[in-house]
Protein backbone atom coordinates (compact mmCIF):
# COMPACT_ATOMS: atom_id res chain seq x y z
CA UNK A 1 0.00 0.00 0.00
CA UNK A 2 0.96 3.63 0.14
CA UNK A 3 -0.36 6.54 -1.49
CA UNK A 4 2.04 7.43 -4.50
CA UNK A 5 3.05 4.74 -7.13
CA UNK A 6 5.15 4.73 -10.20
CA UNK A 7 7.20 2.67 -12.80
CA UNK A 8 10.39 2.82 -13.28
CA UNK A 9 11.93 3.62 -17.16
CA UNK A 10 15.32 3.30 -18.62
CA UNK A 11 16.36 6.46 -20.25
CA UNK A 12 18.45 6.51 -23.42
CA UNK A 13 20.01 9.24 -24.84
CA UNK A 14 20.46 9.59 -28.53
CA UNK A 15 22.74 12.11 -30.27
CA UNK A 16 22.67 12.20 -34.15
CA UNK A 17 25.47 13.64 -35.84
CA UNK A 18 25.84 14.27 -40.28
CA UNK A 19 29.24 15.18 -42.03
CA UNK A 20 30.16 14.84 -45.75
CA UNK A 21 32.79 12.89 -46.54
CA UNK A 22 35.23 14.10 -49.02
CA UNK A 23 39.02 12.72 -50.65
CA UNK A 24 39.92 16.91 -50.44
CA UNK A 25 40.00 15.70 -46.61
CA UNK A 26 42.26 13.26 -46.41
CA UNK A 27 45.51 13.27 -45.56
CA UNK A 28 47.34 13.92 -47.87
CA UNK A 29 44.80 15.45 -50.01
CA UNK A 30 44.21 12.94 -53.21
CA UNK A 31 42.60 15.18 -55.47
CA UNK A 32 40.47 17.84 -54.63
CA UNK A 33 39.53 18.68 -58.22
CA UNK A 34 37.42 14.95 -58.31
CA UNK A 35 35.52 15.09 -55.08
CA UNK A 36 33.60 11.86 -54.24
CA UNK A 37 31.06 12.17 -51.25
CA UNK A 38 29.42 10.22 -48.91
CA UNK A 39 27.38 10.83 -45.51
CA UNK A 40 27.84 9.43 -42.43
CA UNK A 41 25.22 9.54 -39.68
CA UNK A 42 26.63 8.70 -36.29
CA UNK A 43 23.60 7.88 -33.82
CA UNK A 44 25.63 7.02 -30.14
CA UNK A 45 23.01 5.39 -28.03
CA UNK A 46 24.18 5.51 -23.93
CA UNK A 47 23.11 3.90 -21.27
CA UNK A 48 23.15 6.30 -18.60
CA UNK A 49 24.01 5.35 -14.31
CA UNK A 50 24.30 8.35 -12.45
CA UNK A 51 25.44 10.43 -15.27
CA UNK A 52 27.73 8.05 -16.45
CA UNK A 53 28.29 6.78 -20.08
CA UNK A 54 28.31 3.00 -20.11
CA UNK A 55 28.01 1.58 -22.95
CA UNK A 56 26.24 2.47 -26.57
CA UNK A 57 25.97 1.87 -29.89
CA UNK A 58 27.22 4.21 -33.35
CA UNK A 59 25.39 3.61 -36.43
CA UNK A 60 27.62 3.80 -39.71
CA UNK A 61 24.79 5.29 -42.55
CA UNK A 62 27.26 5.92 -45.33
CA UNK A 63 25.63 6.71 -48.85
CA UNK A 64 28.58 7.17 -51.58
CA UNK A 65 28.98 7.72 -55.26
CA UNK A 66 32.50 6.90 -55.95
CA UNK A 67 33.86 7.66 -59.26
CA UNK A 68 35.41 4.43 -61.42
CA UNK A 69 33.63 1.58 -60.75
CA UNK A 70 33.75 -1.42 -59.48
CA UNK A 71 34.76 -0.59 -56.40
CA UNK A 72 35.89 -2.63 -53.50
CA UNK A 73 35.88 -1.01 -49.91
CA UNK A 74 37.93 -1.74 -47.50
CA UNK A 75 37.54 -0.17 -44.56
CA UNK A 76 34.94 2.42 -42.94
CA UNK A 77 35.89 3.51 -39.17
CA UNK A 78 36.17 6.53 -36.33
CA UNK A 79 39.91 7.53 -35.94
CA UNK A 80 40.99 9.95 -33.11
CA UNK A 81 42.40 13.09 -34.39
CA UNK A 82 42.04 16.49 -35.28
CA UNK A 83 41.02 17.98 -38.54
CA UNK A 84 44.47 17.67 -40.97
CA UNK A 85 45.67 15.05 -38.80
CA UNK A 86 45.96 11.53 -39.17
CA UNK A 87 44.87 9.06 -36.25
CA UNK A 88 44.45 5.79 -34.45
CA UNK A 89 41.00 3.60 -35.91
CA UNK A 90 38.84 3.11 -32.36
CA UNK A 91 35.71 2.32 -33.74
CA UNK A 92 35.58 0.35 -36.50
CA UNK A 93 32.52 -1.44 -38.79
CA UNK A 94 34.66 -4.44 -39.06
CA UNK A 95 34.93 -3.56 -42.92
CA UNK A 96 38.47 -4.86 -43.66
CA UNK A 97 40.79 -7.22 -44.65
CA UNK A 98 38.64 -9.98 -46.09
CA UNK A 99 35.95 -8.53 -45.28
CA UNK A 100 35.26 -5.66 -47.70
CA UNK A 101 32.17 -4.58 -49.81
CA UNK A 102 32.49 -4.81 -53.43
CA UNK A 103 30.07 -2.40 -55.48
CA UNK A 104 29.96 -3.10 -59.24
CA UNK A 105 28.74 0.54 -60.14
CA UNK A 106 30.23 2.32 -57.46
CA UNK A 107 27.47 3.62 -55.45
CA UNK A 108 25.42 2.28 -52.71
CA UNK A 109 24.31 2.32 -48.83
CA UNK A 110 26.40 0.75 -45.88
CA UNK A 111 24.25 1.06 -42.43
CA UNK A 112 26.22 -1.08 -40.11
CA UNK A 113 25.54 -0.33 -36.29
CA UNK A 114 28.66 -0.77 -34.07
CA UNK A 115 28.18 -1.79 -30.55
CA UNK A 116 30.84 -0.31 -27.97
CA UNK A 117 32.93 -2.82 -26.13
CA UNK A 118 35.08 -2.19 -23.51
CA UNK A 119 37.84 -2.11 -26.12
CA UNK A 120 35.93 1.51 -27.19
CA UNK A 121 34.67 2.75 -24.34
CA UNK A 122 36.93 5.28 -23.37
CA UNK A 123 37.36 6.69 -27.20
CA UNK A 124 33.42 6.49 -27.30
CA UNK A 125 33.06 8.68 -24.06
CA UNK A 126 36.10 10.77 -25.37
CA UNK A 127 34.06 11.18 -29.04
CA UNK A 128 31.10 12.35 -27.16
CA UNK A 129 33.04 14.73 -25.20
CA UNK A 130 34.72 16.59 -28.01
CA UNK A 131 33.63 15.58 -31.24
CA UNK A 132 35.90 17.77 -33.31
CA UNK A 133 39.01 15.60 -32.23
CA UNK A 134 37.96 12.57 -34.34
CA UNK A 135 36.78 12.11 -38.01
CA UNK A 136 35.16 9.19 -39.70
CA UNK A 137 36.72 7.66 -43.36
CA UNK A 138 36.09 5.15 -45.89
CA UNK A 139 39.40 3.22 -47.48
CA UNK A 140 39.30 1.32 -50.72
CA UNK A 141 41.69 -1.28 -52.13
CA UNK A 142 42.58 1.71 -54.50
CA UNK A 143 42.88 4.34 -51.55
CA UNK A 144 43.96 1.77 -48.91
CA UNK A 145 45.27 5.13 -46.58
CA UNK A 146 41.73 6.77 -47.33
CA UNK A 147 39.17 7.38 -50.11
CA UNK A 148 37.16 10.19 -48.09
CA UNK A 149 36.87 11.92 -44.99
CA UNK A 150 34.65 14.01 -42.49
CA UNK A 151 35.96 15.28 -39.17
CA UNK A 152 32.85 15.16 -36.50
CA UNK A 153 31.48 18.10 -35.59
CA UNK A 154 29.87 19.26 -32.26
CA UNK A 155 25.95 18.98 -31.55
CA UNK A 156 23.99 22.48 -32.56
CA UNK A 157 21.61 21.59 -29.90
CA UNK A 158 21.63 20.22 -26.81
CA UNK A 159 21.23 15.38 -26.87
CA UNK A 160 17.12 14.86 -26.73
CA UNK A 161 16.48 12.67 -23.50
CA UNK A 162 13.92 9.98 -24.45
CA UNK A 163 12.18 7.78 -22.37
CA UNK A 164 12.32 4.28 -23.42
CA UNK A 165 10.51 0.88 -21.63
CA UNK A 166 10.98 -2.67 -22.26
Amino acid sequence: MGAIRGQLTKLVEVQANTTTLSSGNEVPDHNPQRQRYGDDNRQPVMDVNTGLVTGGTVTFSVIYDIAGPPVTISGLHIHEAAAGVNGSVVISTGIGGSNTIVSATGKGTINIPVQITSTSLAPFQRMLANPTGFYVNLHTSSFPNGLIRGQLAGLASPPIIAQATT
